[in-house]
């Protein structure tokens, strides 16, 4: 068992099956109780008809997310 990355507390996980639909790719442990807040992709689509703006910006700010645990695990990989 190999851990790639510790998330911090209010951060996010799950992003990559967000956006794909497919099942996850890494499993987390918690290290202390704390709390989850899911949010399902129909979920997502409710909010953003309700709030399109901030909708986008979520989705933005899910891709950067992406994009920077990306480029750190390619780096850790090299």
């Amino acid at each position: 068992l190999t851990w790639l990355a510790r998330i911090p507390s209010g951060s996010v996980f799950g992003e990559q099956s967000f956006f794909d639909g497919l099942p996850r790719s890494a499993n987390v442990w918690a290290h202390a109780d704390g709390e989850l807040l899911v949010l399902p992709f129909e979920g997502y689509r409710q909010f953003a008809a309700a709030e399109p703006e901030l909708a986008r910006d979520l989705v933005f700010a899910l891709g950067r997310i992406l994009s920077l645990r990306l480029r750190s695990t390619t780096v850790r990989v090299h």
